[in-house]
């Protein structure tokens, strides 16, 4: 399922699928940072030294929410 939203001012169109926490799963922080995420980036290199790598396989789960929170607070909206 993947979840479209647009940003009323500039018409831009954001997809969100469910690719993007198997794609945050290969690429791990690098994801976010591709992203422009910078917060979450550093959140997850903070959590991989504490958890000695563990969080690679749990931050994924939480990928699609963290991308709708931020676009959401962008200004887009559901389409």
């Amino acid at each position: 399922m993947a979840i479209s939203l647009k940003h009323p001012e500039t018409r831009d169109i954001k997809i969100i699928s469910a690719g993007s926490a198997f794609a945050s799963f290969l690429l791990g922080p690098a994801y976010f940072a591709f992203k422009g995420i910078w917060l979450h980036f550093l959140l997850y290199l903070l959590l991989m030294v504490f958890t000695a790598g563990i969080v690679w396989f749990i931050y994924p789960f939480f990928t699609t929410g963290i991308l709708l929170k931020h676009y959401l607070h962008r200004g887009y909206e559901y389409m």
